[in-house]
């Protein structure tokens, strides 16, 4: 493996006096050194956990806004204006307890956009115009 891809891939978290790091092979991830079973040696593992954020969010939006917010499925573009007014009424309680509960989860947006800058990021090196945006 090149040291172009290795840096890529472990980052910043190399290990003084390895020598696995030297001869361009991974840890073993079961090593006790590297954190057990699991353990990704290399700077992008908490841009990993911010992108499921994303995950959550979606998840999260689905069931508060879209299922208790009365958003999905649609309602029907046939309807007149004092028809839907009356099926809003119909269902105040459900949907407000729907958008209070996706509130807090909305937060969880600019995480998952932080991850996905930080991988852009690293994708573009030495241009970075378009993740600091």
């Amino acid at each position: 493996m090149s040291d172009h891809v290795m840096n890529a891939v472990l980052g910043e978290d190399r290990i003084a006096g390895d020598k696995r790091f030297e001869t361009g092979q991974r840890p073993n991830t079961a090593d006790k050194r590297f954190g057990g079973v699991g353990y990704v040696p290399n700077s992008m593992r908490y841009v990993r956990v911010c992108a499921w954020a994303g995950l959550v969010l979606l998840a999260a939006t689905i069931v508060f806004w879209g299922v208790l917010g009365q958003n999905i499925p649609p309602y029907s573009p046939a309807l007149t204006a004092e028809e839907f007014a009356t099926q809003i009424r119909a269902h105040a309680l459900e949907i407000k307890i729907g958008m209070v509960f996706q509130l807090p989860f909305s937060a969880l947006y600019f995480i998952w956009g932080v991850a996905i800058s930080k991988v852009m990021q690293r994708v573009e090196r030495d241009n970075d115009v378009l993740s600091t945006i």
